[in-house]
């Protein structure tokens, strides 16, 4: 990131993250974590400012009906679905973080580009 874009108050959010280590996985050893309900100088979360949408999932005992109506079901896994959609231009300022490898790196700040 250029250094005339660090800057832009009110108008950015570091998003605070940490890594989970699972030592039983064979494909994932770590994970990040982030966590939007850090509150700002202002007082505000991002969770507070986020437009909240419609639930996507039904009621468990409509899903559950709707298995004695077919033969056949099918299932995925929706993980990592949300990885998926792309943020914006203009919002990822709001989905920033800082990063380096390890303590002896330079501190980089990265805007992440899919919904987090």
């Amino acid at each position: 990131m250029d250094n005339e874009e660090i800057e832009l108050p009110g108008l950015m959010y570091y998003l605070a993250h940490h890594l989970v280590q699972n030592v039983n996985s064979l494909t994932t050893k770590l994970s990040v974590v982030f966590d939007a309900s850090s509150k700002t100088e202002s007082g505000f979360r991002l969770n507070d400012v986020l437009q909240k949408g419609p639930s996507i999932q039904e009621e468990l005992i409509h899903i559950l009906a709707r298995f004695r109506k077919h033969n056949f079901v099918v299932t995925a896994d929706i993980k990592k679905m949300y990885r998926q959609i792309q943020v914006c231009k203009k919002h990822r300022d709001y989905q920033r973080m800082l990063w380096r490898e390890n303590v002896n790196d330079p501190i980089k700040i990265y805007r992440l580009n899919t919904v987090t």
